[in-house]
């Protein structure tokens, strides 16, 4: 699916995410030093910005 991105855990403690905002595919992502947010790019010429605290489930 277009625009759809799973991030997938290795530690049996989190949970695998499902981020949706993107409409076609996503070509870029980025974490900060902290972790505390994921950024990913689009050919759909969009920039999205996750909190982890919000938006991946932390």
């Amino acid at each position: 699916m277009l625009g759809l991105l799973l991030l997938l855990s290795r530690s049996e403690e989190a949970k695998n995410v499902e981020l949706r905002g993107h409409t076609e595919s996503v070509q870029a992502i980025a974490f900060s030093a902290d972790g505390t947010q994921l950024v990913t790019g689009g050919i759909d010429r969009s920039v999205r910005v996750w909190l982890s605290s919000t938006e991946m489930g932390a």
